[in-house]
């Protein structure tokens, strides 16, 4: 999905990267076609290390994203395994709130 998102820029209601980033191939400048993401909302959360995404990568796609106009947080969760926090999945939640328009809403 982030590489698709790189790819087809347009302003998204937001992207969560839960482990990933934009494909095995360096982030380029030129990846994308015309347009930007004109402030599309990216979180991008990953461990280091981890063995199947670096934490380099990760900051490249950041770096990339941020060029075609995202608005990007990337979270560096070190020590910690290839899986998820409690945290990245309530940053996920405000994310798709936001894009709902019911900002600040989250239940427990």
């Amino acid at each position: 999905m982030t590489e698709y998102v790189a790819r087809y820029p347009q302003r998204y209601a937001g992207l969560i990267g839960f482990l990933w980033a934009v494909s095995s191939a360096p982030p380029d400048a030129n990846l994308s076609r015309a347009g930007d993401l004109v402030g599309t909302p990216v979180f991008f959360g990953s461990g280091d290390p981890d063995p199947h995404v670096p934490w380099e990568r990760v900051q490249e796609s950041a770096n990339v994203l941020t060029r075609m106009g995202a608005v990007v947080t990337a979270k560096r969760y070190e020590g910690r395994p290839h899986t998820i926090t409690r945290e990245e999945i309530e940053i996920a939640k405000q994310i798709i709130l936001e894009a709902i328009g019911r900002k600040g809403v989250a239940s427990k």
